[in-house]
């Protein structure tokens, strides 16, 4: 066997920028900005929208699926800089999906979203200041046509830069991060 391939970045210095964003006193309010008038584009990496859709896959078969219940809210994971192009030059998007944790989950598990240890979920505080724990799942992102997310997609929270940033650190953290491939 060979030796576990290392991340492309610094594990140490993202792990933390990780720690110390996420340990940011009052975070949880401070991740989302307040909603301004209609910008250009209408949607940024790091938004929250509310669209009422099943979330699509490709199954077990390798055909294609649709996850039940619906998704009622989404991440837009797909760069800002994309997003504000001619549809032309790029028709499509990323989301993830945001789901609530379920009741019962470990002290532990929570600890470790709260914190932003976990690679593969990214904690979101409820931005209607409510009772609900969210996150977006990494692990299964969907493609949009930027069409229908400008016509079904209802803007719900956008986040601070704070928030964006952690957003990027966390983004990296999953995409980049050793692959243990030999353990």
């Amino acid at each position: 066997m060979g030796e576990r391939w290392p991340p492309v970045y610094d594990a140490t210095e993202l792990q933390g920028i990780i720690h110390k964003i996420s340990s940011r006193e009052g975070l949880a309010k401070e991740i989302y900005a307040p909603l301004a008038p209609a910008t250009s584009p209408p949607f940024f990496q790091g938004d929250v929208v509310a669209l009422d859709t099943e979330l699509p896959l490709l199954d077990e078969q390798g055909s294609p699926a649709a996850v039940e219940p619906a998704v009622s809210y989404w991440l837009v994971l797909g760069n800002s800089c994309d997003l504000d192009r001619a549809l032309a030059d790029v028709p499509f998007t990323q989301l993830l999906p945001i789901r609530e944790l379920v009741v019962g989950t470990t002290p532990e598990r929570v600890a470790a979203l709260t914190q932003y240890r976990a690679s593969r979920q990214f904690h979101l505080p409820d931005w209607d200041a409510g009772n609900r724990f969210l996150y977006a799942d990494f692990l299964t992102p969907a493609t949009i046509d930027r069409r229908g997310l400008m016509n079904r997609g209802r803007l719900t929270a956008r986040m601070s830069r704070i928030g964006w940033m952690l957003l990027h650190a966390c983004t990296v953290r999953f995409l980049c991060r050793d692959d243990g491939r030999f353990d």
